[in-house]
């Protein structure tokens, strides 16, 4: 998958991928951000982009209701990224 992701980078398009979780992370200064977890991310062709992706808590998101196994379609711009 880390191959699809580098051959399509800086690409903007159209996702999909499953709800799992909301969670924590330290932001600036000790701050505590608002995560949420997505799992098993393609596009809408159905090509594999990731396993997992986690991301800030978006006020859009934050409106929406959401249960664990909803699937949810977002735009966004693959790029590359350092774990940890």
């Amino acid at each position: 998958m880390r191959e699809a992701r580098e051959q399509r980078a800086g690409e903007r398009a159209t996702f999909h991928g499953t709800f799992a979780r909301l969670g924590t992370k330290a932001g600036w200064r000790g701050a505590v951000v608002s995560t949420v977890l997505l799992t098993d991310i393609r596009t809408r062709e159905g090509i594999a982009i990731c396993d997992h992706l986690w991301f800030n808590l978006t006020k859009g998101f934050a409106q929406l209701t959401r249960l664990p196994g909803d699937v949810v379609r977002f735009d966004a711009r693959i790029q590359a990224y350092e774990k940890g």
